[in-house]
């Protein structure tokens, strides 16, 4: 059982050692692993809230019951096995 505990403990130190590490270190970053430290960004920040500010017009295009115009895409080919589609009701 002690040996058990102490070959837990020297796992659990090399995982804090490999952790600890960053692209800052002497290996090169694509050895950092998954967990990369969050960017920062170098922006100040701002007294505005985020999305469009007060006052400023909106510029969303409504859904309409009868367009002015329609446009087909015929699809000719199935895009995952690339049979013909032609003959096959939608």
């Amino acid at each position: 059982m002690r040996q058990e505990c102490q070959a837990l403990r020297d796992e659990v130190h090399a995982l804090k050692a490999t952790a600890a590490k960053d692209s800052n270190s002497s290996k090169p970053p694509s050895s950092d692993g998954l967990a990369k430290p969050t960017p920062k960004s170098l922006r100040p920040p701002s007294t505005r809230r985020t999305g469009g500010q007060p006052g400023h017009p909106g510029q969303t295009v409504r859904m309409v019951t009868t367009p002015g115009r329609t446009v087909r895409h015929p699809v000719e080919r199935c895009t995952g096995c690339g049979r013909s589609v032609q003959h096959v009701r939608p």
